[in-house]
């Protein structure tokens, strides 16, 4: 799965296309609520949206939460995502047990680890 960020100044900036222009796709946005950082998850392979994520996602932007908020949020879960592939399944089969493993590699087994409290 690969993680992107929405940022409109960048897709005004450098959107190139024979569709929408740059500024139309980022009123878009704009008229869509959807807020600069919200993450954006794509399928590695067909580059298709990934659902539920990105719904999830989306309810971030409409709780109004901070851009470096929810660009942090987005990380967490790619890192639980990439976690949940290593242990051969997906981030929607998660159960207790995989959670805890995880917490375990990010505060006690990674090479820094982060504090409980995050």
């Amino acid at each position: 799965m690969q993680l992107f960020t929405v940022d409109r100044a960048l897709v005004e900036r450098y959107l190139q296309s024979d569709v929408l222009s740059g500024a139309e796709v980022a009123a878009l946005l704009e008229h869509r609520g959807i807020s600069d950082g919200t993450p954006i998850y794509l399928d590695d392979e067909t580059l298709l949206p990934v659902e539920p994520l990105n719904s999830w996602a989306r309810s971030l932007s409409y709780a109004d939460l901070d851009a470096s908020t929810m660009r942090d949020y987005g990380r967490i879960i790619a890192r639980l995502d990439r976690h949940q592939s290593g242990r051969g399944a997906d981030l929607l089969s998660a159960t207790e047990s995989d959670l805890v493993a995880y917490k375990r590699l990010r505060t006690r087994h990674q090479r820094r680890p982060i504090e409980t409290a995050a």
